[in-house]
């Protein structure tokens, strides 16, 4: 098959899987999941850092046309006196004929262990608008009912997110898009949010002025379609880092990274594609990520 005829049936599959009643990726698919906690899981806010900021672009498939593009930046504080943190998100999404703008505020209760360990729980709310704008080759009859018409809309989103975290160890559980907001354009074509559930898990090995390695681990499903990650990043001196995940049924990435006096975070992942869409079509898929981080 043809390289022209490959993108082409890729984009078609990726235009069928956005029309009608859809639950495609409607959440941004981010490599450096770590770094985008705050956004994916509420609970995370001021858990670690006094003052976390992010700012990550992430190109899909960048040689197909019309692929996924994604920015999202994040901002989180830890209040003392509410025993928690505060946050918010805002994420930029294009992919085919729609985009996406979410905003979203969180906020997160710390409560302290005996064993020295905190259980943190997250709620966030926001707005979503969601606009579809279709490029259609001009019908025998201009008039066709039958085909999708442009629409905007904006719907409440809310999240839930739960963290257990004890030194080295984290484990959290979260859900995205709880009460599944429906946009609608004309009678023909509706658009709704699924749930998105999230696991995650880390355990960290080594001391900070020395060398460690951090395995992590996110599971993500919205009940229809499954993802695993399985990561391992390697640092020297908390400033120096390297990294590979594997996604199943997607890519294998590779990271690297430095952290400047252990506040700046700038990062780099790229994407070789494992799916259908490999054998040169789909041009990988690749990340920058900036950082802000105080404990």
């Amino acid at each position: 098959m043809h390289r022209q005829n490959i993108q082409l049936l890729a984009f078609i599959i990726l235009f069928i899987t956005a029309v009608k009643n859809t639950h495609a990726q409607q959440e941004p698919l981010i490599t450096q999941f770590w770094n985008a906690q705050n956004y994916f899981n509420p609970a995370t806010v001021g858990l670690k850092f006094k003052h976390e900021a992010a700012i990550i672009y992430r190109n899909q498939w960048a040689k197909l046309n019309n692929n996924p593009l994604s920015q999202l930046a994040s901002y989180a504080v830890r209040l003392k006196k509410i025993h928690g943190g505060i946050g918010v998100n805002y994420v930029h999404e294009t992919s085919g004929f729609s985009k996406t703008n979410k905003l979203k505020f969180n906020y997160a209760y710390h409560l302290k262990l005996k064993n020295e360990g905190i259980i943190s729980f997250g709620l966030s709310a926001g707005v979503k608008i969601y606009n579809f704008t279709p490029e259609w080759v001009q019908p025998s009859i201009p008039s066709d009912p039958a085909l999708p018409v442009a629409f905007r809309d904006s719907k409440l989103t809310t999240d839930f997110g739960l963290i257990y975290s004890k030194k080295r160890t984290t484990f959290g559980f979260s859900a995205t898009q709880l009460n599944a907001p429906k946009f609608s354009g004309n009678s023909s074509l509706t658009f709704q949010d699924a749930r998105h559930y999230y696991v995650f898990a880390n355990y960290i090995f080594g001391k900070e002025d020395g060398l460690q390695c951090t395995p992590q681990v996110l599971y993500r499903t919205d009940l229809n379609f499954n993802s695993l990650d399985v990561n391992l990043l390697i640092s020297y001196k908390s400033t120096y880092y390297i990294g590979l995940t594997y996604r199943n049924r997607d890519a294998i990435a590779g990271i690297i990274g430095y952290d400047f006096r252990q506040k700046y975070r700038i990062s780099f992942s790229y994407d070789v594609t494992q799916s259908a869409l490999n054998n040169g079509v789909s041009g990988g898929s690749y990340e920058f990520v900036l950082a802000y981080r105080m404990k």
